[in-house]
């Protein structure tokens, strides 16, 4: 392993209760918090695409939600969706950034994304 990739799988060793005291070619890392049905599934390794994969656990069984980047984006814009609905079915940017607390910019970047959508 060279350094950088050693480097690399630092992150995953890091965050975990126990130390890996042998070289590994794969490292899989599954975290989700203590209630939730989503997770995350951290790749690194000698012979595999380094990537981090969100995941949903349902009825005895894990199923792949997308990249965890594409499902972080996704969740922004449904949640800014369900402001909309809280707020009668119309609002503002500026009424949307302050009921997510986000900035009024980013909820507009958002926005022009959520209207490019066919939905």
């Amino acid at each position: 392993m060279s350094i950088t990739q050693r480097s690399q799988a630092n992150w995953i060793c890091k965050r975990s209760a126990w130390r890996v005291t042998a070289g590994a070619d794969t490292i899989l890392h599954l975290t989700r918090g203590r209630t939730e049905a989503d997770g995350f599934l951290k790749v690194t390794g000698r012979d595999v695409e380094e990537q981090e994969l969100a995941l949903r656990f349902e009825n005895g069984h894990w199923s792949l939600l997308g990249t965890a980047k594409e499902y972080a984006i996704s969740k922004e814009r449904r949640e800014i969706l369900e402001v909309i609905k809280q707020l009668g079915g119309s609002a503002t940017p500026k009424q949307i950034a302050e009921a997510l607390g986000k900035t009024r910019s980013n909820v507009n970047k958002l926005l022009l994304k959520l209207a490019g959508m066919d939905m």
